[in-house]
């Protein structure tokens, strides 16, 4: 009983029934800044998702357009070439050389 009797005693302090609705105010207070700090941390959550996802579709981009530039390159440094055109003759407008022979087949 000793101790309780100390712990009356505290100036300021929340013990006993003398400050029963500063208690109150104080435990709401606490359960309102929890529900504050909880509801931050969600939407941050959910912002960090989203900008996750979109750095994930970027890189894929970035991926697909390194591709693309690659085979552009490669297709500009033969563009010029007696080979390049002679395919493209052969495959697009349906040229031969002189002396060959074209059979074509159905199927």
């Amino acid at each position: 009983m000793a101790s309780r009797t100390k712990a009356q005693n505290i100036p300021g302090g929340f013990h006993g029934s003398r400050y029963p609705i500063a208690r109150v105010i104080v435990a709401v207070f606490f359960l309102i800044l929890i529900a504050v700090v909880g509801s931050m941390l969600l939407r941050q959550n959910a912002t960090y998702q989203r900008v996750a996802e979109r750095a994930d579709e970027l890189v894929q981009l970035e991926r697909e357009a390194v591709a693309e530039n690659d085979q552009a390159n490669g297709l500009k440094s033969i563009v010029g070439s007696d080979e390049y055109i002679e395919q493209v003759a052969r495959d697009q407008l349906g040229l031969v050389k002189p002396g060959e022979t074209v059979y074509k087949s159905e199927g």
